[in-house]
């Protein structure tokens, strides 16, 4: 059972009260898609996920929290450019703001901000915008991979490649599988084997659809 409430926040840009729906609580039940996305009831709280005030289009997770360097990025030509684009779907903005807010300091928060916004994008059936915020996702996490530690890379070269694949980036996903197939740890790991695989059947079709870890698991049909 999903549930809200609704709290005012006073937002630490502009001092405006903002009425903002939070998550109390909720639950999973089924598999997680290959780049992590929750299984139902959890995905369709993304509403909540992020706060943003309607006066001055600040975003965070805690609207009455401050980001560092806010002030000028929001009134910077790329922010604005975002927040006027009419196409774009209104969940997959607010990630997509709080992604450019973030990627100086955080370039991991940005990275999942962008593959959060792909999924906003999914499910308003707008697939361009969704493999062109997964290639941002993916160039985020790129530049920070050789920074993390082995185990952190390893689970996050993984769900790297289902967002390459995705973003129609078949041969740096393909490069990176062939990767992930030689490494001891995949090798050992029944569940990243499968999914590994299932990847690289996936990338030879050219399939740049959403899929299960069950289905990679063959648990369910594809």
């Amino acid at each position: 059972m999903t549930t809200y409430a609704t709290v005012t926040k006073k937002c630490a840009h502009c001092g405006a009260k903002v009425k903002c729906d939070v998550l109390n609580s909720t639950n999973e039940f089924g598999s997680p898609d290959l780049d992590l996305r929750p299984a139902e009831m959890a995905r369709s709280t993304m509403s909540t996920w992020l706060q943003q005030c309607p006066h001055c289009h600040y975003v965070n997770g805690d609207l009455s929290e401050p980001l560092a360097a806010a002030d000028h990025l929001l009134a910077s030509e790329a922010y604005r450019k975002l927040i006027n684009d009419a196409g774009i779907p209104e969940l997959a903005e607010r990630f997509a703001c709080y992604a450019l807010l973030v990627e100086g300091a955080d370039p991991m928060g940005a990275s999942e901000a962008t593959l959060r916004a792909a999924w906003a994008c999914d499910d308003a059936d707008d697939r361009e915008r969704a493999a062109r915020f997964r290639s941002q996702s993916a160039d985020y996490l790129l530049s920070r991979l050789p920074e993390l530690n082995s185990d952190a890379q390893l689970t996050l070269r993984v769900r790297l490649v289902d967002v390459l694949r995705r973003a129609s980036r078949f041969g740096e996903a393909t490069e990176l599988l062939a990767e992930l197939k030689a490494d001891p740890e995949v090798i050992a790991n029944e569940i990243l084997a499968g999914v590994v695989s299932f990847e690289v059947e996936l990338c030879a079709k050219a399939d740049v659809n959403g899929y299960t870890i069950a289905a990679a698991m063959g648990q369910e049909e594809t």
